[in-house]
């Protein structure tokens, strides 16, 4: 599924909540129970019950000695309080924090604001924006931050009286490091907005996440309605998955006065990545080209908080995660967990990870992740429902690979799991102890209200092609892929139940059609293969169960000279006793069928066609190493995924480049739809 872009919408949020600064409507007075103590901080600008504006500008100070907070923003009841501070703050403590609460006498916003050109915090926390009972504080530097604690805190708590107009809190920054818990940390309560935009996060702390944005409600009261994602279907034209209920409910914002917090940032590098968070609220997070990078494997030991790249939602809250670029970790890829009506989104381009590549637990609430590709040591996806209102999606645009367990692993005891990948599901996991054993599809599950679907496009393989887990109920799985392999027949489908489950597998059946001609297949009695993933009768799949005999018919105009099966090898069909050239699907599938074809000409004299058009796409390795193949046969009209990525000692890896068209280059994740051969050279630094 092409992933869908939410910038826009994001930079809508947050910088609406900036200019509420100067246009929010009157809200009631505060009080300053959290009000930080100005004798703290080398500098202030401080109002209260003020009927004017103040403003100061300084230039850049240190709080080194005696060791105090930088700058100290504080605007109670008051117009507008604000300061600027021209160069860079040293401070042993708190760099600069900005603090606004309440309205003023004549009805207006209460404002505080500070703009910096750089900060340096010892001991503390870079910078702090805080808006509380319907006040505005806006934080902005110009340069770069550097924190002991906490790089950036942007937090806006609770509304005015009414509960009609938020507290809103946001922040500019141009890059953040930081040594704390956080990089950055965004949260919204109680009815508060809340927003970041910023440059590269980095955290250098162990267990500690570069991003974190959180959005809680007051109270359990339900956000929104439980999205309907809508009837999964495949347009092999382009190659993309359709989810048609998505655009409804992707990107939406619950109605209603419910927290907010939106985070935006170029790229992030810490030793657990991002962390999103809602309970009855919408917390956002948008990272750019420059990626996630995830620098600290996961301790088996840790609890859930400490997951990599964690994305949470509960209360019929919603939480997105969008990644533009691609997401390196030494942890899990993406963890995302839902319970009681939370949904949660991923969008994310390739996914590299030690551990799990997107790890799914979902007790009750709907997730979505949406992927070019994935590529991890241990699961590549690994997919758990437990209740009968779970509904697990993920949709992956080329291959998933597991070097050391299963690429798709499913635990379905309630609920709807679905997984859809357009390329291959292998696992390159060795033959191990057979009480534990690995596969391309792990399937576990059971009870009347699981349900289990799973979309593989090309080929599904491992040391064990699929495995259902004993006590399972594989009547719950529902399996279409092109291909299973395995090292032997009896390893195509393992476990429990195979003899029935083997016989409901649908297989793809790919025909392929040439310019001149028509060329299709049908069940023996004639009539259309069933047909599954289609939207409306378009696109889709024509699909056979094991031992089905598949017939090869052509248009009137033509004569079907010889037939043959394989996409790599070529099988000759037989014809039967009616003179139909036929198929039988074997256990494992793998149907390519394409044909000779004469056209009818009136005196004779028949032309002879080919249906059975491919592309070879050769890949000049230029000295380095790769693990995948480096000569791929693909039908025309397929769409390759250049999901591996060389390695050459003493060398970076910059992209492919095209030998016909040396302006034609591609980097990891990226894709193209198959037109011919096409050969690319790695092109290194």
């Amino acid at each position: 599924m092409k992933k869908q872009k939410i910038l826009s919408r994001f930079l809508a949020m947050v910088l609406t909540i900036c200019l509420l600064i100067t246009l929010a409507p009157a809200r009631t007075l505060a009080d300053e129970d959290n009000v930080p103590v100005m004798t703290d901080y080398r500098n202030w600008a401080y109002t209260k019950d003020h009927a004017y504006t103040y403003e100061r500008t300084l230039d850049g100070f240190s709080a080194m000695d005696p060791p105090k907070s930088g700058m100290g923003v504080i605007s109670i009841n008051s117009p507008h309080t604000e300061a600027t501070v021209t160069g860079v703050i040293e401070a042993a403590n708190t760099g600069a924090t900005v603090y606004a609460e309440g309205t003023s006498k004549f009805g207006s916003a209460t404002v505080a604001e500070v703009t910096t050109s750089g900060i340096n915090a010892k001991n503390g926390n870079g910078l702090e924006v805080e808006a509380v009972k319907g006040g505005m504080a806006y934080g902005k530097d110009q340069s770069s931050v550097f924190a002991g604690g906490i790089g950036v805190v942007v937090d806006a708590n609770g509304t005015d009286a009414a509960g009609t107009t938020p507290s809103s809190a946001a922040a500019f920054v141009n890059g953040v490091t930081a040594s704390g818990t956080e990089g950055i940390r965004v949260t919204a309560e109680n009815g508060g907005q809340a927003g970041l935009i910023g440059g590269e996060i980095t955290d250098t702390a162990t267990q500690a996440f570069g991003a974190w944005t959180q959005a809680t409600a007051a109270s359990t009261a339900a956000a929104s309605e439980k999205p309907d994602p809508g009837t999964l279907s495949y347009d092999p034209e382009t190659g993309a998955f359709l989810l048609p209920g998505v655009s409804d409910w992707t990107w939406s914002t619950p109605s209603g006065n419910v927290p907010a917090a939106v985070s935006i940032v170029d790229g992030v590098t810490a030793s657990a990545g991002v962390h999103v968070e809602s309970d009855g609220a919408t917390a956002q997070m948008k990272v750019g080209e420059k990626g996630i990078a995830v620098t600290e494997g996961n301790p088996h030991d840790r609890t859930d908080s400490f997951l990599a790249n964690s994305v949470k939602s509960s209360n019929r809250g919603s939480s997105t995660l969008d990644v533009d670029g691609e997401i390196n970790s030494k942890a899990n890829g993406v963890s995302v967990r839902t319970e009681t009506g939370g949904w949660a989104v991923v969008n994310t381009e390739v996914v590299f990870a030690d551990e799990e590549g997107v790890d799914l637990d979902n007790e009750g609430g709907v997730i979505l992740v949406q992927t070019d590709a994935i590529s991890s040591d241990l699961n590549g996806v690994d997919a758990n429902t437990g209740s009968s209102d779970a509904t697990n999606f993920v949709i992956v645009d080329g291959d998933v690979t597991s070097a050391n367990e299963n690429a798709i692993h499913i635990d379905n005891y309630g609920g709807q799991a679905m997984v859809a990948v357009a390329g291959n599901a292998k696992s390159n996991a060795e033959p191990g102890d057979p009480s534990a054993p690995t596969a391309g599809l792990f399937y576990s599950g059971s009870g009347s209200d699981s349900q289990a679907v799973v979309l593989v496009v090309d080929t599904l393989s491992g040391t064990n092609g699929v495995y259902l887990d004993s006590g399972s109920d594989p009547s719950k799985l529902d399996l279409t892929v092109w291909a299973i392999d395995a090292p032997d027949e009896e390893h195509l489908i393992a476990g429990s139940g195979v003899d029935t489950f083997a016989k409901t597998v649908s297989y793809i059946v790919n025909v392929e059609y040439g310019a001149d001609g028509e060329l299709y297949a049908l069940q023996e009695n004639g009539s259309a293969l069933e047909k599954k993933f289609d939207n409306e009768g378009q696109g889709g799949f024509e699909v056979a169960n094991e031992d089905q005999k598949v017939i090869l018919k052509t248009d009137d105009q033509h004569v079907i000279k010889a037939a043959f099966n394989g996409r790599d090898t070529e099988i000759k069909l037989e014809k039967d006793k009616n003179g139909n050239y036929y198929y039988i699907v074997p256990r494992g599938g793998g149907v390519w069928l394409h044909a000779v074809l004469e056209l009818i000409r009136q005196g004779g004299g028949n032309v002879v066609l080919s249906t059975a058009p491919s592309g070879i796409i050769t890949l000049d390795l230029g000295g380095g190493t790769m693990n995948g193949p480096a000569e791929i046969r693909k039908a025309v009209g397929k769409t390759f995924v250049f999901t591996e990525e060389p390695v050459w000692e003493g060398h970076t890896f910059l992209y492919w480049q095209s030998t016909s068209d040396p302006d034609v280059r591609y980097h990891t994740g990226d894709k193209f739809v198959i037109q011919g051969n096409a050969s690319f050279v790695a092109v290194w630094e």
